[in-house]
């Protein structure tokens, strides 16, 4: 299941609202959708659905359907059920956004993660490794639900900060390779070093998107 992401930056979420593309449907194509319901359920006046008038009917509305589907009126044909179909919509419950690798920014966050990347990038040396100290520091002292499960303390030792950084590098970098253009990999591994805030949203995004691939592959969805 995909991780819940904690303090996400200002500018909105990674994920912009998906877009409407179902075809717009015609009062004609859900008339007949309605109708075919109705004598599937044996609740017309076709009677039986099996029955020889029902089924000249739903041939007649199947040929409407298929016209008016040709013309952008009438949603496409409900796929028939398969392993492969059942394998999608598994997946498709666990991930209801679809795979995180693939979903584009939204320009603002992208706008706004290009901008932050840049500043910390231009910092001096002296500077950046300030801000290294200070995450590591950070991550050794106060545990956040992003980083938690790289805390764990074990015979009462729990890990340097330096280790949890690590972890966190690793687990964001499916994110950095999916979102960030060839030029920016980089520069955007070097930022989340300095940055804990993008550090745990690309960690998130990172943990999400190997959930999926192992969900697919799990599945067989390709």
């Amino acid at each position: 299941m995909a991780d819940t992401p904690t303090n996400p930056p200002a500018g909105g979420p990674i994920n912009p609202p998906v877009a409407d593309n179902e075809p717009e449907i015609s009062p004609a194509a859900d008339l007949l959708l309605s109708t075919r319901e109705i004598i599937l359920d044996g609740k017309s006046l076709y009677g039986d659905p099996n029955g020889r008038r029902a089924q000249e009917k739903l041939q007649e509305i199947d040929a409407n359907l298929v016209f008016l589907r040709g013309l952008g009126e009438a949603p496409p044909a409900p796929e028939p059920w398969a392993p492969e179909r059942a394998a999608r919509e598994r997946l498709a419950q666990e991930f209801p956004d679809g795979n995180p690798a693939t979903t584009p920014w939204h320009p603002a966050q992208r706008e706004l993660v290009t901008k932050q990347v840049a500043a910390l990038g231009a910092l001096s040396t002296a500077e950046q490794a300030d801000l290294y100290q200070a995450l590591v520091d950070s991550l050794r002292d106060n545990a956040s639900a992003a980083t938690v499960r790289h805390s764990a303390t074990k015979n009462g030792v729990g890990p340097s900060g330096s280790q949890i950084l690590n972890a966190m590098l690793k687990d964001a970098e499916p994110a950095v390779l999916a979102l960030a253009k060839a030029g920016e990999i980089q520069q955007l591994r070097d930022a989340l070093k300095f940055d804990r805030n993008l550090l745990e949203r690309f960690a998130v995004r990172g943990r999400n998107i190997t959930n999926f691939q192992a969900a697919a592959a799990r599945y067989g969805v390709k």
